[in-house]
């Protein structure tokens, strides 16, 4: 059902946002998130948290508004400033070319991977329209192209999931308390999970990090 009062709860958080009223805007976005869009819920939670400081915890909700398709300029130029504030206060793994293609690859909304696959139909639509001689095999080449699309984000979307540090973490050789610490992580560090056992995930990527990490120390990206 239609939740009526959406504009007025809207109004109230613009209000407590001028007043610099951040900690009320989250209570009252917290308290109103069924009757909310969920890409604009977690835009929202995001920068109340940033602006709280708490850039850990701000990174872990932009991110999820991104994943949930609210991707505008608003989106972007609140997670590079984000970004940047971590950058500037934690000590951050470089990532290698591989760590930033999966980071992306996950980070991508579904509708975007869909929207590729129906271009490589188009484009071959196109070709065959001009080149008739060889439409079958130019056909079968870009449908190939968009079901790889698929394939590849359904692959990755089942076999691995993203994860925002949100506290001072440590890493452990093995899923329990009683392994040796193997790294440490600061607040707002972006990893890609992959074996689960337990309440404990692996670490996949960055490649520079290896342990093992509890659920309780994460925020984890809708998918």
């Amino acid at each position: 059902m239609a939740n009526n009062n959406i504009p007025q709860i809207l109004k109230s958080l613009e209000t407590k946002y001028s007043q610099k009223e951040y900690g009320e805007a989250i209570d009252l976005l917290l308290k109103n998130k069924d009757g909310l869009d969920p890409g604009l819920f977690s835009f929202n939670l995001g920068t109340l948290y940033a602006k709280k400081g708490d850039f850990a915890t701000a990174r872990y909700h932009l991110e999820n508004s991104i994943s949930k398709g609210f991707l505008n300029s608003f989106t972007v130029k609140n997670h590079n400033f984000i970004l940047a504030k971590l950058n500037a206060n934690y000590n951050y793994y470089r990532e290698s070319l591989i760590d930033t293609a999966m980071s992306y690859s996950l980070a991508l909304p579904s509708s975007m991977f869909l929207s590729l696959s129906l271009t490589f139909v188009v484009i071959g639509l196109i070709i065959c329209r001009n080149v008739k001689k060889y439409t079958i095999p130019i056909m079968a080449f870009f449908i190939l192209m968009a079901g790889g699309v698929g394939l590849f984000k359904y692959h990755i979307h089942e076999k691995y999931q993203v994860g925002i540090v949100l506290n001072d973490v440590k890493l452990r050789e093995g899923p329990s308390q009683i392994f040796d610490v193997s790294d440490t992580l600061d607040p707002g560090q972006k990893v890609i999970l992959g074996k689960r056992i337990g309440n404990w995930f692996m670490v996949e990527f960055p490649l520079a990090i290896s342990g093992w990490l509890e659920s309780k120390e994460l925020g984890i990206i809708d998918q």
